[in-house]
């Protein structure tokens, strides 16, 4: 059983790019020092999430260290043009923007404190503000009319995306007390809100338990994936729109329903015209005592997965296609209640080929698209459980190498920021503590790497004005929760 777990949030800053000079802080802000996650299971929330809008402008939003603010910056080419505040509940769970200019935020408390057994909707544990395009903040909509959210981002991560005047937001959270077990079970919620007002128009539960969380929007739908460890253990994709959703295995994690280890870490998910890509990293061995190490992994996904009736059981994947689809990598499981079950995977793609899972290790698994169909993975090798290196390298969208792998020192990965592409290359951000800047990293399709230093000199932000949406104060039927 997963028990509530607390963490510490991460804060940042970004304005202009710069070449030259060390930037001092905005308004006396300051920037955390970069932690290095160690491998795990665990999702972790976002640190500076990027955006970039259709006319190349490049969009941040980072939480202020010294305010209980999120910072939003837009940089056009090499300077900022617009900065603007917005109220933060304590930390930064999402970020997204839509056609018209307007950015949507999720923000969540930092540390949340609750009784036992309470089930009741509350406020102010996390919500999504609409920000106009100068600033104003339209409307703060609390999350949780039709379920209460507890802890979120518990054990887990948090994303929203945009599309067709909609928004999917995706997070772990604390469910109901389980007096059993003695604590909180643990699980992902789905919902969808109206872009226009903030309103409710759906919400989907499960998996149960979920440990990282990822959701892009295609062809009217969103489409997330999700690591979980039981109901169902492994990548689950899940495909939802307003009240309706279908969910399904992409990959089946060796182990039992319901042990926290997965042996896995999710990376992220890409919309192709006619399947979806998936990476992540997880140990391929057949058995949960045999001695495999992590691996990077990528399958395609049906675009009609939410068509396609299971095998023979939730774990007999048959949502992949693409090379190698008529192979099997069989996994051995137990259910929850102790029967024995093999979980059968189906176009699975190897991209690292680590033996020794007591000395090598992949982590933090990137991806992004560039030009010509070529993809960007990118991932972190571990040595001895320390950091040694980060890896690039391009495949097609069958998995086959093009260019490299190739080896960039002192390189580091965001623990769970996605790559974005601005001006044809893939970017992410890093905090720089020593400097008080910002270190925004960009690699093209010859895996060649640049480095800028972001400077915190930046145009003074505008004051807002919030107005809440209108929120339904009732809490939904209480009900029994579904994962141990």
């Amino acid at each position: 059983m997963l028990a509530q777990r607390f963490t510490v949030p991460f804060c940042c800053l970004l304005s202009a790019l710069a070449v030259s000079g060390a930037p001092a802080a905005e308004n006396g802000s300051r920037l955390p020092a970069y932690t290095s996650f160690a491998p795990s299971n665990f999702g972790h929330y976002p640190l500076v999430p990027l955006f970039v809008d259709p006319d190349g402008s490049l969009y941040a939003a980072w939480q202020d260290t010294t305010s209980p603010n999120i910072i939003i910056s837009c940089v056009v080419q090499d300077r900022v043009t617009s900065t603007f505040r917005v109220p933060s509940l304590g930390r930064i769970a999402g970020f997204a923007r839509d056609g018209a200019g307007n950015s949507y935020v999720l923000t969540s408390v930092a540390n949340d404190v609750f009784s036992k057994d309470e089930w009741v909707k509350r406020d102010r544990i996390l919500q999504l503000l609409k920000v106009s395009p100068t600033g104003e903040v339209i409307y703060t909509h609390e999350i949780g009319d039709r379920h209460p959210v507890y802890n979120p981002m518990c054990a887990g991560s948090a994303r929203i995306a945009f599309g067709s005047d909609r928004l999917g937001v995706v997070f772990s959270q604390n469910i109901e007390y389980d007096a059993q077990v003695g604590a909180r079970h643990q699980a992902q919620s789905s919902f969808v809100l109206d872009a226009k007002t903030g309103a409710e128009l759906g919400y989907h539960y499960g998996p149960s338990h979920s440990f990282d969380e990822r959701v892009i929007y295609d062809r009217g739908v969103f489409v997330g994936a999700s690591l979980g460890d039981a109901f169902s253990r492994g990548i689950q994709m899940i495909m939802f729109l307003d009240g309706k959703s279908r969910s399904a295995v992409a990959y089946a994690i060796k182990g039992t329903e319901g042990d926290n280890n997965t042996y896995s870490e999710l990376g992220q998910i890409m919309a192709q015209p006619n399947y979806y890509s998936v990476l992540f990293a997880t140990d391929g061995g057949p058995t949960a005592q045999s001695a495999n190490t992590r691996n990077l992994a990528y399958v395609r996904v049906r675009k009609d997965f939410d068509k396609i009736g299971q095998g023979k059981s939730p774990y007999d994947v048959n949502i992949t296609e693409g090379e190698g689809a008529g192979a099997t990598i069989d996994v051995a499981m137990t259910s929850i209640d102790g029967q024995s079950m093999t979980g059968h995977n189906r176009g699975v793609v190897w991209l690292t080929n680590y033996t020794d899972q007591s000395k090598t290790v992949a982590y933090h698994p990137r991806m992004a698209g560039l030009a010509n169909d070529a993809l960007l993975v990118m991932w972190e090798e571990w040595h001895d459980g320390r950091y040694a290196a980060t890896y690039a390298v391009l495949i097609d969208g069958n998995g086959v190498r093009t260019v490299g792998p190739k080896m960039l020192s002192n390189v580091r990965l965001d623990a769970q920021d996605d790559l974005v592409v601005w001006g044809g290359s893939a970017m992410w951000a890093i905090p720089d503590a020593a400097a008080g800047a910002l270190k925004l990293y960009a690699i093209d399709d010859q895996l060649t790497l640049s480095t800028h230093m972001v400077q915190a000199a930046s145009p003074t932000p505008k004051p807002t004005v919030t107005t809440k949406a209108p929120a339904v104060k009732k809490a939904p039927k209480k009900r029994r929760a579904a994962g141990r």
